[in-house]
């Protein structure tokens, strides 16, 4: 095993990482057609057998012969409870990280597809759906998709000279104090989390996005920046006053090589507080835009021993009492009290031109642990939203009323003009 995990320890640790798709196609095939054409993609993203295994040492490397986990549903089910159903069972890492469900009807099929981060974020997600329906269309691929060597960004800049004295820091006290943890204690952690921290789900649509854009345009913001503002809103009046803010960003686009159709976790992402929708443009802004926000976790994580990196979780979540794996923790924004909220935007989508007719809906993963995530995609004209959020935080109702506040904020927005 040659292919050691560096600073991806920070989502294989992780006890609520997952990413999720589903797709409603307005077709039914066969068991075995679909079976085929998960197989055909299956060669075509050999990452998708990907496995992971530690040496005599507690070091953590990737491997091969994994296996994608398909379940051929007898009894139709709702997407919110195949995930929920699914999504609180740890993966075996030695023996694959994704697994898919699919229900078939005389004229419809359902597939859910359920991954680990590591295997791909939410593009590298759609971009394995677009090659299911592909497949399953009949349409051949002219070459596999693997990933490129270079796994860094152009123009990402270097550390500054604080943040290689904070990391040689926290490396020197936890070559002092630190361990390496292992599956078992993981899983430990995942099942104690989930318990404590127990997951909630709604989902929802927007319409007309259409028209929020041109009023975006008009007022000179982004369609993200008025969703981020509008949820902000939406928790000023719930009561919080201020609101730690994170945001997802896709690095695709400024990788070496091109993987615009891969898999893969080209993901970064920044942190701000703001007090009102007002100041979330310029926040985001200043955040996105500089190498120095933008790549800061990226850097940071660049820094670190693996092994501290896994520590996190578990001085934040578990009773691991170690001075760095905390300091880290809390740099990540690894807490049991965060309140923090988080948006994943995957823009405006196309799930591809086929000959039947398809829906997809996407769950973002939440990291770092936020008490609310959002994640949305749009798809003609629908912007469709998940809301993950921590039921010892928030209510199914209180979910509901944000999602509705949100709302109500983006008519007003539109109405007036202006946040």
């Amino acid at each position: 095993m040659e292919n050691k995990l560096q600073s991806e320890t920070a989502y294989l640790f992780s006890p609520n990482i997952n990413v999720c798709f589903s797709v409603n196609i307005k077709h039914g095939f066969t068991v075995e057609s679909i079976q085929m054409a998960i197989d055909i993609v299956v060669k075509r993203h050999p990452i998708l057998l990907t496995t992971i295994r530690a040496n005599n040492n507690g070091e953590w490397f990737y491997d091969s012969g994994g296996k994608v986990d398909v379940q051929f549903l007898n009894e139709k089910t709702t997407l919110t409870d195949w995930y929920a159903k699914n999504d609180c069972i740890p993966f075996q890492w030695d023996k694959g990280l994704i697994k898919i469900g699919v229900f078939v009807e005389s004229d419809s099929t359902d597939i859910m597809i359920l991954g680990h981060h590591i295997l791909g974020d939410g593009l590298g997600y759609l971009n394995l759906i677009r090659d299911i329906l592909s497949a399953l269309d009949g349409k051949s691929f002219d070459k596999a998709s693997v990933l490129p060597k270079e796994n860094f960004v152009k123009d990402s800049g270097k550390a500054g000279l604080l943040m290689k004295l904070f990391a040689k820091s926290l490396n020197k006290k936890w070559g002092k104090t630190g361990k390496r943890f292992t599956y078992n204690e993981y899983t430990e952690l995942f099942h104690g989390y989930r318990k404590e921290l127990p997951p909630g789900l709604y989902l929802n649509n927007i319409e007309s996005v259409d028209t929020i854009r041109a009023t975006c345009q008009k007022a000179r913001l982004t369609v993200n920046e008025i969703f981020a503002a509008a949820f902000v809103f939406a928790l000023n009046r719930l009561g919080q006053k201020e609101v730690r803010l994170g945001c997802a960003a896709s690095t695709r686009s400024e990788m070496y090589h091109d993987v615009s159709d891969a898999m893969g976790n080209f993901t970064t992402g920044i942190a701000t507080v703001v007090a009102s929708p007002e100041e979330v443009p310029a926040r985001l802004r200043e955040k996105l835009k500089k190498p120095k926000y933008r790549y800061q976790v990226i850097h940071l994580l660049s820094l670190l021993d693996p092994s501290l990196i896994s520590s996190a979780p578990f001085a934040a979540y578990g009773d691991y009492d170690n001075i760095a794996a905390k300091k880290l923790a809390t740099t990540l924004g690894e807490q049991r009290t965060n309140k923090s909220f988080g948006i994943s935007n995957l823009g405006v989508q196309t799930p591809g031109d086929y000959s039947f007719g398809v829906s997809v809906q996407f769950i973002c993963p939440a990291f770092p642990q936020n008490f609310l995530t959002v994640g949305l995609i749009t798809i003609d004209n629908t912007a469709k939203f998940a809301l993950r959020y921590s039921t010892s935080d928030l209510s199914e109702n209180q979910a509901i009323t944000l999602f509705d506040d949100a709302k109500e904020y983006l008519a007003k927005f539109i109405k007036d003009g202006k946040i």
